[in-house]
């Protein structure tokens, strides 16, 4: 990008978004892929040797979306948001599995990390950062 943001038109700054909305939209894609290619892997593995070899290492639980992509599915039907307890219980009410004994733990890092999503400082709930 040779353009500076402050020589840029608004325009100009949203098409960049959108590349790098479409950038990461691919990067999770071939993620999941590699993801699913990885778990067929690890199934011959467990045939060949039995699967009490992979359970040592503390299997990982695999799931179909990542955890940002369960949380944006639910605030999307939630516009006021939730609490970091509520969003924990509709996240696994949505079938995302976790192995931590910690997940909420794992949700708030999530959340804190992730751009696209807001806390609202009065309520203390988690929202999309778009609404």
């Amino acid at each position: 990008m040779t353009n500076t943001l402050e020589n840029m038109s608004l325009s100009q700054i949203e098409q960049v978004l959108r590349n790098r909305q479409g950038e990461v939209e691919s990067l999770r894609k071939k993620r999941d892929k590699l993801t699913m290619q990885l778990k067929e892997i690890d199934d011959q593995i467990a045939s060949l040797v039995g699967s009490g070899d992979l359970e040592k290492r503390g299997a990982r639980a695999r799931n179909e979306k990542s955890l940002n992509e369960h949380i944006q599915e639910i605030l999307k039907k939630y516009k006021k948001g939730l609490s970091l307890s509520e969003l924990a219980d509709a996240v696994i009410a949505a079938g995302y599995h976790s192995n931590s004994k910690n997940f909420k733990n794992v949700l708030y890092q999530n959340l804190y990390g992730a751009d696209n999503i807001a806390r609202d400082e009065n309520s203390g709930k988690y929202v999309l950062a778009n609404n």
